[in-house]
């Protein structure tokens, strides 16, 4: 049901560089893996950038409905390994999250990032998911930034960690499959879950 694909990005390569420096970049870099699937059939497509490094590589993680194509990601400076897996969750089941999320409040239809930890911890909290939030970290990652055409983007930058409780498995699928919040295409909203050990 889902591919997850685990990239490993080498810090010293200038193109690499370049792709961490600007987020609609590296938007635009993942979705060339799907250029094959029309918009209207490719559905959601999420990716985030992981905190932990290995000496010089960053990690990104990307989920997708459909199987990508990373042909064309330069193979001396980029590993990629797919996987595929159909997620099953009991109600009940006590699970283990992490969550990069833009927590956002709209005012006068443009939206402002929260600053304050109890409004992102709010924030998170209000979305409903199909499992109770047992947050129990909250990282300020600052601010992403990029540049489209001539426009900037800039975005507020929020790490969740903790673990949930399953109410409602295949909301919480759906929740999974649909990403958290907003700048879904920006390296916002995947959910990743794991059993508790």
């Amino acid at each position: 049901m889902i591919y997850l694909s685990k990239m490993e990005l080498d810090l010293l390569d200038r193109t690499n560089q370049s792709l961490l420096s600007d987020v609609y970049r590296l938007h635009r870099s993942i979705m060339g893996g799907f250029k094959t699937y029309p918009p209207e059939k490719l559905g959601r497509v999420l990716f985030r950038l992981e905190p932990e490094r290995r000496e010089r590589f960053a990690n990104l993680l990307v989920q997708s409905l459909r199987e990508p194509d990373w042909n064309h990601l330069p193979r001396h400076s980029v590993q990629v390994e797919t996987k595929y897996y159909n997620p099953q969750f009991r109600k009940g089941e006590l699970l283990t999250f992490r969550l990069r999320a833009n927590p956002v409040v709209t005012r006068n239809k443009k939206r402002y990032g929260l600053i304050r930890e109890s409004d992102q911890r709010q924030w998170l909290l209000r979305k409903k998911i199909g499992a109770d939030w047992q947050i129990q970290n909250i990282i300020d990652e600052g601010r992403i930034i990029g540049k489209r055409e001539e426009k900037s983007l800039e975005f507020k930058s929020v790490r969740y960690e903790g673990y949930l409780i399953v109410s409602d498995p295949e909301k919480l699928i759906r929740s999974c499959l649909e990403g958290i919040g907003p700048a879904k295409g920006f390296g916002f909203g995947l959910l990743s879950l794991a059993r508790m050990q």
